[in-house]
């Protein structure tokens, strides 16, 4: 996790210094070298107080879900679900879900209904999911990487967003931000557990593409 963050903030320190913008106003560049040390040094105390708090196996065994009993979660689900129609189902949902902001969520928009009622029903696409758990390492790994795009984020905030733009600017550029964080986040996802949400996205597809 060190070499991790120290290695991100060389390379943003090579990148701001070679930046056209950044380069004539060097006070900018170590004031923003300075503040993302202080943020990454955070991230490391983060992970520090996480590797305590699980350093005890019996602490990382109470935590831990288990795979299998969310496996019969999901088969209990789709059991409840699996003689009924989608349209049973988002009525069933929205009976259940009724006086909570949820509820309002998903009679403002349908389609989201209709996907959480597919997913609710599909044989596959909950039961994969599941799967992800059962792989510890790649699930530290791609925890890392996804911590990562926090700092990714402060990264972006400092390059694209400044103080003296105008608002629509300022807005496009945290449009821009999000953008690419999310893009990434989702790519991370798609690389390490593609196979097991393969079928989370063929439901999405169908419901908001098609």
């Amino acid at each position: 996790m060190h070499k991790f963050v120290l290695t991100l903030l060389i390379f943003l320190k090579m990148g701001l210094l070679c930046s056209p913008s950044v380069f004539a106003q060097s006070d900018i560049v170590d004031e923003t070298y300075e503040e993302l040390q202080a943020q990454s040094e955070e991230m490391v105390d983060a992970v520090k107080d996480l590797q305590k708090k699980y350093a005890n196996p019996d602490a990382v065994k109470k935590n831990q879900i288990d795979p299998k009993q969310l496996e019969k979660t999901f088969a209990l689900i789709q059991e409840q679900f699996r003689d009924k129609t989608i349209e049973d189902i988002e009525a069933d949902i929205l009976d259940q879900t009724k006086g909570s902001m949820l509820h309002e969520l998903l009679k403002t928009f349908p389609k989201l209904l209709t996907f959480v009622a597919t997913l609710m029903k599909d044989k596959e696409a909950l039961p994969q999911a599941s799967k992800i758990l059962h792989d510890r390492e790649k699930l530290k790994e791609a925890g890392l990487w996804m911590l990562g795009t926090f700092l990714l984020s402060f990264i972006l905030k400092k390059l694209l967003i400044q103080s003296g733009q105008g608002i629509l600017k300022r807005l496009g550029r945290y449009f821009l931000k999000s953008l690419i964080l999310w893009g990434v986040r989702i790519g991370i996802l798609v690389h390490f557990y593609g196979e097991y949400l393969n079928p989370i996205y063929k439901i999405f597809k169908k419901v908001f593409l098609s």
